[in-house]
């Protein structure tokens, strides 16, 4: 069984990468940092729809698979 860890911090992950491995989990890949990007939209009320452009706001965060280790 897999498992796909992700938290917005470094940190976050890490507490969490780290209960896992108590709990019999292992990873199989390293951490990734992934950065993506979003559209900001104004939102007009009078017509009810989307109306310009505002910015982009980039975000960042981290991604670990982790997989249950047989007991044998």
């Amino acid at each position: 069984m897999e498992v796909a860890v992700r938290r917005m911090k470094l940190g976050q992950l890490m507490r969490a990468v780290r209960d896992l491995e108590r709990r019999g989990w292992e990873c199989i890949a390293p951490i990734q940092k992934i950065a993506n990007e979003k559209k900001i939209f104004d939102y007009d009320e009078k017509i009810g729809r989307f109306k310009d452009f505002k910015c982009v706001q980039g975000y960042e965060f981290y991604y670990v698979k982790m997989r249950k280790v047989s007991k044998e």
